[in-house]
């Protein structure tokens, strides 16, 4: 459960090492929950376990290969069907299959909720 009221939820795909685990981390100290996506399981849950425990945030790790139809088919899913989910950070591959996904477009556009931005600041 989270130490504090959220700012929102964001999806991270490619969260387990790298710049997706750099915006994990800066997400998490800013009061976001996360639902993290990477294809490695033993590192996603292990920065997943880190995170929560580093930040009292809600951390929620999914497996998934945004390269494989039916991984791609399950966050998309999870993008279209969760309305907590305020931010998606699409950093998985140099061709994220998120940026081609319609139904992904779609879901987002049918919503009420206003796109949220973020200045980074240190």
């Amino acid at each position: 459960m989270s130490n504090s009221s959220s700012k929102g939820t964001a999806l991270i795909t490619g969260a387990s090492r790298g710049i997706g685990a750099v915006y994990a981390d800066r997400l998490a100290k800013r009061g976001y929950d996360l639902i993290l996506v990477a294809r490695s399981e033993k590192p996603l849950k292990a920065s997943a376990a880190s995170l929560s425990s580093a930040s009292g945030r809600l951390i929620t790790p999914i497996v998934a290969d945004i390269n494989n139809k039916l991984d791609l088919a399950k966050v998309e899913t999870k993008l279209k069907d969760d309305p907590g989910i305020t931010m998606l950070v699409n950093n998985a591959g140099p061709t994220p299959p998120l940026l081609r996904s319609s139904s992904v477009a779609q879901a987002r556009s049918s919503t009420s909720a206003p796109p949220r931005a973020s200045r980074w600041r240190r």
